[in-house]
């Protein structure tokens, strides 16, 4: 468990880092493509990706490739002809996973840019009351 938690505030420190690192040392370009917030929620989707939901993930993998690679392997020495099944099985899921993969991609990509562009429209708009209320306090 010490080993678990050590693991996951290591890794999360360390993408941080990396991340901040990388926005840092952005090109000028990068900002004027992109609007502040687009980036301020691509950056909170990965920092709340990497602290709460990665450990976990990472606990359940390993939880279930132990099960995943013993279960076949005690039942294979039981039968041996299951083998057979149990290939043709995973490579069935392997064909599964290379069409998910790509369009769940695709989703989270679409998700992070339609969020990115509220962001921006209402940061737009706060600004454009602050301009409102100064010109008012002008005149």
């Amino acid at each position: 468990m010490v080993t678990y938690i050590y693991c996951s505030c290591s890794s999360a420190s360390l993408l941080f880092k990396k991340l901040n690192s990388s926005i840092i040392y952005s090109n000028m370009k990068f900002f004027d493509n992109n609007p502040i917030g687009r980036i301020i929620n691509r950056l909170s989707s990965d920092v709340l990706t990497t602290d709460d939901e990665l450990p976990w993930f990472v606990n359940n993998t390993l939880l279930n490739l132990a099960y995943c690679l013993g279960f076949p392997f005690g039942v294979t020495i039981y039968f041996p002809w299951i083998g057979i099944i149990i290939v043709i099985g995973v490579l069935i899921m392997y064909y599964i996973l290379t069409l998910y993969r790509p369009s769940n991609r695709e989703m989270k990509r679409l998700s992070s840019v339609n969020d990115g562009k509220l962001l921006s429209i209402l940061g737009e708009v706060n600004l454009l009351f602050y301009y409102l209320r100064f010109v008012k306090d002008y005149k």
